[in-house]
């Protein structure tokens, strides 16, 4: 008996964890489009490097919703990077907004 509940313990957690996203890289192929990375909750997205948050992308549904910081936490452009920077190749639609 003993033996059956450990196999189930580790059948269920082998199966759990072949549906999390992996360090090293993941498949994503034609029969599982629906994963992705994000929230599932009214959160922001937020990814970190050295223990610092490099990428922030709003939560919610109001005027910032969805909005990038680049190395900020509080975007209020639907791309707002603080520090320098470089873009080339790029045709812009709209004006360029620079900010100190």
């Amino acid at each position: 008996m003993k033996f059956k509940i450990l196999y189930m313990a580790l059948f269920v957690s082998n199966v759990a964890s072949s549906q999390s996203w992996n360090q090293g890289g993941n498949n994503v192929g034609a029969s599982n489009q629906s994963q992705r990375i994000g929230t599932n909750n009214n959160r922001p997205l937020r990814i970190e490097t050295a223990n610092t948050e490099r990428i922030h992308i709003n939560n919610g549904t109001g005027a910032t919703a969805g909005f990038v910081g680049i190395n900020n936490t509080n975007p209020q452009f639907q791309l707002d990077v603080t520090g320098s920077g470089i873009a080339t190749g790029f045709g812009w639609s709209k004006g360029i907004m620079l900010r100190n």
